[in-house]
């Protein structure tokens, strides 16, 4: 999720909830115009201005795909060494609402937050993408075809 995309998640939260952007400014603390750039893309959200992402009034699942983006800025430099169907897989992932309904019963059982659940499961699959990518079938272990 780029900047411009993370903009249109914050239009249409901000919107649903009835919101203006001064209203959004006075409740985060932060400046309009930087809520105004926020929406447009054109400054990129960062650890010191998710927290104030709240006042937008985004739904959780809306929250989750930020900081998933967050979370893949912080660790480009892995990012950029995959594959770009591996990275279009993860973006798929990320935004499936079956890996977003199985992380939510993860976190059920208490031994995952919802983040902590979203990352093991797409772990979980980009361990297997390789391996699927040259042919190997689900199942197969490293050692070889059974």
């Amino acid at each position: 999720m780029d900047d411009a995309a993370i903009g249109k998640v914050l239009v249409n939260a901000r919107r649903a909830a009835g919101l203006t952007q001064q209203d959004v400014a006075k409740a985060s603390g932060l400046a309009q115009s930087t809520i105004s750039a926020l929406e447009r893309g054109e400054i990129a959200v960062t650890d010191r201005t998710f927290p104030k992402l709240e006042a937008w009034k985004a739904t959780t699942e809306e929250l989750e795909r930020i900081q998933l983006a967050l979370e893949m800025r912080r660790h480009k430099d892995e990012v950029r060494l995959l594959d770009a169907k591996i990275i279009r897989q993860v973006v798929r992932l990320a935004c499936d609402p079956e890996m977003v309904k199985l992380a939510g019963q993860m976190a059920e059982t208490g031994r995952f937050t919802r983040e902590e659940a979203m990352v093991t499961l797409i772990r979980g699959q980009l361990e297997i993408l390789p391996r699927l990518a040259q042919g190997d079938k689900p199942g197969e272990g490293e050692s070889g075809k059974r």
